[in-house]
């Protein structure tokens, strides 16, 4: 066993390296009796330690299903690494599974299936030695071992359901040269799906001139100087990312550097530190104003994003964690769910955990009536568990960690709403707008500067109704550019500023009518039919007529290409990367509109070393104290004296003896006293180590009030709608960093 106690939890084993090589031995033994407790299909083993420094390492089970172990595997394993005497665990474990085996000597009788364990890791220096010991401990009991070297956690929990080994040569371990392309083909095509199925009537705002391959071009991805760096520069070069030609920027790529990984960089450090990684921060006087970051983390699992908000702290970026991502999701799927007709026939949920700012669990209950919302306990385990009770369950941890699960069930009825409306060809306006989808827009500055204008109030006037959800960065200048009829081939190009607004009219609706579209020059076509879009009367005439077909139908082929590039068993920042661009492309909207769905509550951690954590129970998923008495009572009365205080609650560490203190104010000045005082109750009553170290701050007693009363008013006030706010006049800090970027 190793000189200090380990115990199995989310991540695994979690260790400096120089402690898991006895570890590895143990465990890849284990695996290799879990695969046989599924009759030998693939268990898998992923050797990381994710946001940890690289002297890390860590050892991560993951069963036949690509999900995590089962809870009493869990013990197996705790007991199994720390056990004086292995054998007698593996024999107790074979017992468990094998009823009447209860010798070593029974472990491979003939009848059993071979098991088969399939061992990857990431960039780490110590990952092949930890890979090549946890493969001896799987073949001393018969496995079959596959050796798939160098991946991120998201692609082996992909890989494995259903995984089949290809043998390479006789004889020797099973290896393959690419293992992993059909976890690149998956979020290829389904990214391809998605873009021909974009909205035909997009809103005729700014970014209606901005395609997808823009969105791209105005990112930079932070790799964390981990094995996210070689997957996403393999995924820039699938089909569907060749075709846009994204010059989507990838800094801390350097997996050669060993000691680089997670340094000053990664999803974990811009979250916590609230900081730029230093290769952004430092060259050409630091972040550019006009892009939008993303960071992942060092296995990457995980995913935050943030930029360089205008009038904010010099340097100091505005972050959107795991939450908004989760809000962004399922706002948009419950949209396009209605749009089916399959509100209430797919039940969609939200999971969450105490650690979500209260604001996105304000926001979704009162914008989101029909939404299922479910707290759980924090780790990946207990978010999965939840999700995977509805059809289609998002679940995210503020640390960028999560995905939207969907049953096949789900997935059927989407697709039966796609079939049942099916045409039997694509219209030339359908196969324009998914060129103009993929296309960079070439005169995206003077569009914009157009709009910018109001040059297009006229066109406007005359735009049909929208479809729920639809994307307001189609090309839509150059799209009428090429549908307006014109005299010739060989006629010069009309601007959009000149199309007659019927013309535009007739493009955006052919959706709903493609075969108004007419390729006959102007002087044999004729002005565009009035019937080509939808007039005043007709709507109001005619406000609860049912969707069209066409939109409906691309509706429906839309949403499953979005839940297919999505990993469907664990959080996946690279998939997530390109499911959150998707889905802001199609609505059209920048960073700054996302990070404006809400406001949080400005939040503190604080943590409180004890003598026995033990000692401290919590219930409600660690939203109360249990144990011991009068704790509860006690953050309840400073919730409410402590000025602009909004909620605290304390969670239990699963690995030291410590207990973490969350608190969340209407200022950042309520919230650190907040923390510090429940901090200080828990350091007397929980038998607190040493001094306390902790300080309250001193606050604006006048610009404390203000913010106190506009907390009120907004415990009253319902939050606004997505439908109403799009229908209000777009705030003042609507600047898009992308308008602002092109028209540079």
């Amino acid at each position: 066993p190793t000189s200090v106690p380990l115990r199995s939890g989310t991540a695994g084993f979690r260790a400096s390296s120089s402690l898991l090589p006895p570890v590895a031995l143990r465990i890849g033994a284990l695996a290799a009796l879990r695969s046989r407790a599924h009759a030998g299909q693939p268990v898998a083993l992923m050797i990381t330690a994710s946001h940890n420094p690289p002297g890390d390492n860590g050892l991560k089970l993951i069963d036949a299903s690509g999900a995590m172990l089962p809870r009493e595997w869990e013990i197996f394993a705790t007991t199994l690494v720390n056990a004086k005497n292995p054998g007698a665990v593996l024999g107790s474990v074979l017992t468990a599974i094998e009823p009447g085996s209860t010798a070593m000597g029974d472990l491979l009788p003939p009848t059993w299936p071979r098991p088969t364990v399939v061992i990857a890791f990431d960039t780490r220096e110590s990952g092949p030695g930890l890979a090549a010991l946890a493969a001896a401990g799987a073949a001393l009991l018969g496995a079959e071992v596959v050796h798939l070297g160098l991946a991120s956690t998201p692609q082996l929990n992909t890989l494995i359901p259903g995984y089949v080994p290809r043998t390479i040569g006789a004889g020797g371990e099973e290896e393959e040269s690419e293992p992993f392309q059909s976890y690149f083909d998956r979020i290829s095509t389904a990214l391809s799906a998605v873009i021909e199925a974009a909205p035909l009537n997009p809103k005729r705002r700014a970014f209606s001139y901005l395609s997808l391959s823009d969105y791209l071009a105005c990112s930079t991805v932070d790799c964390a100087n981990g094995v996210g760096a070689p997957v996403m520069q393999k995924l820039l070069s699938q089909p569907a990312f060749a075709k846009l030609g994204a010059a989507l920027r990838l800094v801390c790529v350097d997996t050669a550097a060993k000691s680089q990984l997670n340094l000053h960089c990664g999803a974990d450090y811009v979250q916590i530190q609230k900081k730029f990684p230093d290769e952004l921060a430092k060259p050409r006087g630091g972040p550019d104003p006009y892009r939008v970051y993303w960071s992942l983390d060092g296995d990457a699992d995980r995913l935050v994003s943030y930029y360089l908000p205008p009038g904010g702290p010099a340097g100091v970026p505005s972050v959107i964690d795991g939450a908004k991502f989760a809000v962004l999701a399922v706002e948009y799927i419950s949209a396009q769910l209605a749009e089916l007709g399959l509100s209430g026939v797919v039940r969609l949920g939200l999971v969450y955990t105490a650690f979500w700012n209260d604001a996105a669990v304000e926001y979704v209950a009162n914008k989101l009536p029909e939404v299922a919302m479910v707290c759980t306990g924090t780790g990946v385990k207990f978010l999965e568990a939840e999700a995977r009770k509805f059809d289609i369950g998002v679940w995210w941890e503020p640390n960028g960690h999560g995905t939207v699960v969907c049953s096949e069930e789900a997935k059927k009825r989407i697709r039966d709403v796609a079939e049942s409306l099916a045409t039997p060809a694509v219209s030339a306006v359908e196969a324009e707008v998914v060129k103009s989808a993929v296309e960079p827009v070439p005169a995206v500055q003077s569009a914009v500067a157009e709009v910018a204008a109001g040059v297009d109030g006229a066109a406007a006037a005359a735009e049909p109704e929208v479809e729920a959800g639809s994307m307001e960065n189609a090309q839509e200048a150059a799209k009428a550019e090429k549908a307006a009829p014109v005299a010739s081939s060989s006629a010069p190009a009309t601007s959009s500023a000149s199309v007659p607004s019927e013309s535009i009219a007739a493009t955006a609706s052919s959706d709903a009518a493609p075969s108004a579209v007419s390729s006959a020059p102007a002087s044999e076509a004729g002005p565009a039919p009035a019937a080509a879009g939808p007039t005043e009367t007709d709507k109001k005439e005619a406000p609860n007529k049912p969707p069209s077909v066409a939109p409906t139908r691309r509706a429906a082929r839309r949403l499953l290409g979005l839940l297919d590039i999505l990993s469907p068993v664990v959080g996946d920042g690279v998939a997530n990367f390109v499911f959150t661009q998707a889905v802001l492309w199609v609505k059209g909207w920048d960073h700054s509109r996302w990070a404006e769905m809400y406001s949080e509550y400005p939040s503190v951690q604080l943590k409180v070393v004890v003598e026995d954590k033990n000692a401290v129970q919590t219930v409600d998923f660690d939203r109360r104290v249990a144990a011991p008495e009068g704790v509860q009572t006690g953050i309840e009365e400073l919730v409410a004296s402590t000025p602009g205080g909004h909620r605290a609650f304390i969670r239990v560490s699963g690995t030291e003896n410590m207990i973490r203190v969350y608190a969340e104010g209407v200022t950042e000045g309520s919230a650190h006293n907040l923390a510090v005082a429940v901090a200080r109750l828990i350091h007397e009553k929980c038998k607190g180590v040493g001094e306390f170290e902790h300080e309250e701050v001193e606050e604006d007693k006048a610009a404390l009030e203000l913010k106190v009363k506009e907390h009120r008013e907004r415990m009253v006030t319902p939050v606004i709608s997505v439908d109403e706010l799009e229908k209000s006049e777009q705030p003042a800090t609507f600047k898009s960093a992308f308008m602002n970027f092109f028209s540079k």
